[in-house]
């Protein structure tokens, strides 16, 4: 009997090896995405026994943990990472952190106040603190040259719309107060000669609200937290010129406007003289019209209100003399 034929072609391959070809080939995958950053599945640590992979010339650079705000002092707390079991951190290219001076020890950071916000999961560097012995809180944030004043959110609306460091003006709306009007036509009223000019020039003065400058240039320290909260204040920066004035306005009465200032790379901000406004300014014609002249009879003396001259002290005197004789013609 002649012997079977073997069939020509190459055999066919084990089915159990391609498989194991193919998780093998896609946990490569896996693995490259890993070490290169691309995914965070463990893989690193899994193929490390556990410890950290990292890439050569790379240093180890402490992280923020959680945000961080202006005045805060970094903490161990503030650092520690529960899922490192360490200080957070990350591993930086060595010419990077020289470039960028970030601070790579913890012993950097810790017991250092923050001049700036600072979120999770960044680097620190030396401007990012105030100078070493600064005390922590708002007193270290205050600029050398200026004062600090917490406002309550709903006093200045507009303000709690204002981040950490913007600059502002504030200004405030006021009625103005209608009681110099009332004191000048009680003087034009008072007096036996008022022409009907003068009466038509007291009701021509226009009365209504005024806004007046309370604050330039002042720099938010603590920011709106952007909820509701009750009593929830806003502590900003001003000039010492304009602090009492922003006192009488938060407390007084009248709405407070915030004006956002332009950022300046320099820092600098210019200032404008504040003129005081004075509500008599605009009656004191009133007053000029005529003076108060005491005309003395014996033991009694009696005020009479005569036309201001306009000849200087000489013609003062004169009609003054004048005034006392025709009252003791009386």
């Amino acid at each position: 009997m002649a012997p079977a034929r073997r069939k020509s072609g190459s055999p066919g391959m084990n089915p159990a090896l391609a498989g194991l070809l193919i998780l093998v080939a896609f946990l490569g995958v896996l693995l490259t995405l890993e070490l290169t950053g691309k995914t965070d599945l463990g893989l690193r640590s899994l193929w490390s026994g556990g410890r950290e992979v990292r890439a050569a010339n790379t240093v180890p650079v402490v992280l923020s943990q959680q945000p961080l705000q202006p005045g805060d002092e970094v903490t161990v707390a503030g650092l520690w990472n529960p899922q490192q079991g360490t200080y957070n951190h990350a591993f930086v290219d060595r010419a990077r952190v020289a470039e960028r001076n970030y601070l790579a020890r913890p012993e950097d950071v810790v017991g250092r106040v923050l001049r700036r916000p600072k979120p999770a999961g960044q680097a620190f560097v030396e401007s990012d603190f105030l100078p070493p012995g600064s005390p922590p809180g708002i007193t270290g944030l205050v600029p050398d040259d200026m004062k600090s004043l917490s406002i309550e959110v709903d006093r200045v609306p507009d303000l709690a719309l204002l981040a950490f460091g913007d600059r502002f003006d504030l200004r405030r709306t006021v009625e103005v107060d209608d009681s110099a009007r009332r004191m000048a036509r009680e003087i034009l009223e008072s007096r036996t000669r008022v022409s009907e000019s003068d009466r038509l020039r007291l009701s021509a003065i226009a009365q209504g609200s005024e806004p007046v400058l309370v604050a330039q240039a002042g720099v938010v320290l603590r920011p709106s937290k952007g909820g509701k909260t009750r009593d929830e204040r806003i502590v900003v920066a001003v000039h010492p010129d304009d602090l009492n004035r922003l006192i009488a306005a938060v407390d007084g009465q009248g709405d407070l406007h915030c004006s956002p200032r332009k950022k300046r790379a320099d820092g600098l901000y210019e200032r404008v003289e504040v003129v005081e406004i004075d509500p008599l300014a605009e009656y004191a014609w009133v007053l000029e019209i005529s003076r108060e002249v005491e005309l003395i009879h014996g033991d009694e003396s009696l005020f009479s209100s005569v036309p201001t001259p306009r000849g200087g002290s000489d013609e003062v005197a004169r009609v003054e003399a004048a005034a006392k004789v025709a009252g003791d013609q009386d």
